[in-house]
């Protein structure tokens, strides 16, 4: 079996190794615009994020909003933490149970992280969890990587097609969009209907 790269210590080094993953990245302005195209406020949390500023700029739009950021690698929570005091980031690895109670935010957003994800379904299953009724799950991913050339080579365990999101996503709620590689939906409502699911 080929050994899994997305491990807390592999990303650490990997941090550690290369000092500008330490500094928000601005660089995919159209991804972190998309991903946070239907967020009016409420309690956000940004899954996987990585050094995108996707959280920070939550937060800068709704002040008055309860921002968390996670990633599974505490040196990158130690590096972009002090700089962005405003957002609560949080070290944990996504690939067990999230460390939130059901019903938490009101929007979930996950930008390029399901295909790093041992169980994807899991994976949806926990963002359909945190999420309240009428929430939404703003969720993006590489589109059919190996047609194009892989973009995130030995790190993504998973290569998704247009349309495979939103079968996923179908036990919880409905696909309000599905837009390239991103795919908003949201839980469903009073008949135990999941969040809103966007992509």
């Amino acid at each position: 079996t080929e050994k899994n790269l997305n491990t807390k210590e592999i990303v650490n080094q990997e941090i550690i190794e290369k000092p500008f993953l330490k500094e928000f990245n601005f660089q995919d302005e159209e991804r972190m615009e998309l991903l946070l195209k239907e967020y009016r406020g409420g309690t956000f949390i940004d899954l996987g994020c990585c050094n995108m500023p996707t959280a920070m700029e939550a937060k800068k739009r709704y002040s008055e909003s309860d921002v968390y950021a996670v990633d599974i690698s505490d040196e990158l929570i130690k590096a972009l933490a002090p700089k962005a005091p405003q957002v609560k980031y949080l070290e944990a690895d996504l690939n067990l149970k999230f460390p939130f109670e059901d019903n938490f935010f009101d929007y979930v957003s996950a930008g390029e992280i399901i295909e790093h994800m041992l169980e994807p379904e899991h994976f949806m299953k926990e963002c359909a969890r945190v999420l309240k009724t009428n929430g939404i799950l703003a969720i993006s991913t590489p589109a059919d990587e190996m047609s194009y050339g892989s973009t995130g080579g030995e790190y993504h365990i998973w290569e998704f097609s247009e349309g495979d999101l939103a079968k996923m996503w179908k036990p919880y709620g409905k696909v309000l969009q599905e837009r390239g590689r991103a795919f908003f939906s949201s839980k469903a409502g009073p008949k135990k209907l999941h969040p809103k699911l966007i992509a």
